[in-house]
């Protein structure tokens, strides 16, 4: 409970207790506070439940006013107390949930009682009118359910028997006298189920039977024989029928015929091999065809040289070697001098030939190792691997005389000018004995062309 005195123009007081911190506020500033409402009743005392602007709760509030005899004042005072109506309402509140909660448990039981009570009394009512049913007509629908029975029985999609503990037949139906190749099941009583057996597993039939009466069940494939003699291959599961004593009394088999079912997996499989044979042919036409573009993609057409591209593979990964090896190596590249005098004067098809012609006698002067591609043009690259710069010239004035002294190719004297650069640990890029050795051609053909270039070009 909360207790206030509020001086009649609005202003609290004090309150005690507060936590909220109500006093000294000026209800002036809040019209909608409960304690106007007090004022304008117009009564010394008044009780009045609402939701007060100060604390935000729902609130139970007696007021009233009063003016002390003791100090004359000019306007009074108003005394408030007030409390939570939650508060208020709860010891209400729980004794009506505990009473609701009692009503409804016993309301509950009652229900399920009766419930029960009635489903009791139906069911004494439904077993006491079978027990007074003609029992005629019951043996009538118990016949009537039997010979069900037995047509399904007869016309089973699938084959049924039955054997003693001998192995000997008891029973079967029409599907197991057409699987053995029998006019009807009668025929099949008091056969011997062995006899039946291929001849191949026959041997293993009484291990067999004696496990499946251990085991209670079985289920498996085997080999039967037709009574014409002709193989057939079934699908058996079958389980033992006992007596309240445990004792045997008979087998219950069904068995499924899935000779053609073998024959089409037989075919199926075929098929698939011969799919797989053709599929490994189209895979190897495939793998093949592919290695000719891989092939096609990294060589020139005309002479049959690596190209551009298959170049700058070999490039990268011999720059690469080189960082881990620290090894260097070397890079030429040559140009025919005067080729396009070649293309204006005897045409493209003679141009074609000198390029054949000059990239035959380049490649008969290399190592294997080495690689030379037709770099574009007229122009073409050397790599020479683990090679310094005083080898790598030696190569390049060797193979400008092997193209200088080569017999007519086509288009009078051919000559070559060649750049030389290596490249070493010191290079960023495997681009830049490529850069120095075309520096090194252009000075070559500057100074007259015929000529290997090695140094001051740089």
């Amino acid at each position: 409970m909360n207790s206030a005195l509020i001086h009649q123009d609005g202003q609290v007081v004090f309150r005690v207790p507060d936590p909220q911190g109500v006093t000294g506020l000026d209800l002036r500033d809040r019209p909608d506070a409960l304690y106007w409402q007090h004022v304008r009743s117009g009564q010394h005392s008044s009780l009045i439940e609402g939701r007060t602007p100060t604390t935000d709760r729902e609130l139970l509030v007696a007021f009233r006013s009063i003016r002390p005899t003791s100090s004359p004042a000019d306007k009074s005072l108003v005394v408030s107390v007030s409390r939570e109506q939650a508060a208020i309402l709860a010891p209400w509140r729980k004794a009506l949930l505990v009473r609701s909660t009692l009503f409804g448990l016993i309301t509950c039981v009652a229900a399920i009682g009766l419930l029960i009570y009635q489903r009791r009394r139906a069911a004494y009512a439904r077993l006491q009118a079978i027990r007074q049913a003609d029992r005629a007509q019951a043996e009538a629908q118990l016949r009537d359910s039997e010979q069900r029975f037995r047509d399904l029985f007869a016309h089973l999609p699938v084959a049924y028997q039955s054997l003693d503990v001998a192995g000997c037949w008891l029973d079967a139906n029409q599907r197991m006298a057409d699987l053995l190749g029998f006019e009807s099941p009668q025929q099949l009583l008091g056969l011997d189920f062995i006899d039946f057996w291929s001849d191949e597993h026959r041997s293993q039939f009484d291990g067999a039977y004696d496990q499946f009466k251990i085991n209670h069940n079985v289920d498996g494939e085997i080999t039967l024989r037709r009574r014409d003699g002709r193989p057939v291959e079934v699908l058996f599961t079958g389980r033992i029928q006992r007596d309240a004593q445990g004792r045997f009394l008979r087998t219950h088999c069904v068995l499924l015929d899935i000779s053609e079912r073998r024959a089409m997996e037989q075919h199926v499989l075929q098929l698939n091999a011969e799919l797989e044979s053709k599929v490994e042919a189209r895979t190897a036409a495939l793998a093949q065809a592919n290695e000719e573009l891989h092939h096609q993609a990294r060589h020139d057409a005309l002479t049959g040289l690596a190209n551009r591209m298959a170049a700058n593979e070999r490039l990268r990964s011999e720059f690469l070697l080189m960082k881990r090896s620290l090894h260097p190596y070397a890079v030429l590249l040559l140009d025919i001098d005067h080729f396009k005098r070649v293309n204006d004067s005897l045409g493209h098809d003679a141009g074609d030939k000198v390029l054949q012609g000059v990239a035959h006698l380049l490649r008969a002067s290399l190592r294997e190792s080495d690689l030379l591609a037709r770099w574009g043009g007229e122009e073409f690259l050397v790599l020479l691997p683990a090679t310094d710069m005083t080898e790598a010239c030696l190569v390049a004035e060797k193979l400008r005389q092997a193209v200088e002294q080569a017999p007519d190719l086509g288009a009078g004297g051919i000559t070559l000018s060649i750049g030389v650069a290596t490249a070493g640990p010191d290079q960023l890029s495997e681009d830049d004995a490529v850069r120095l050795a075309d520096l090194r051609l252009y000075g070559a053909k500057k100074a007259g062309r015929n000529r290997v270039q090695a140094g001051a070009a740089a």
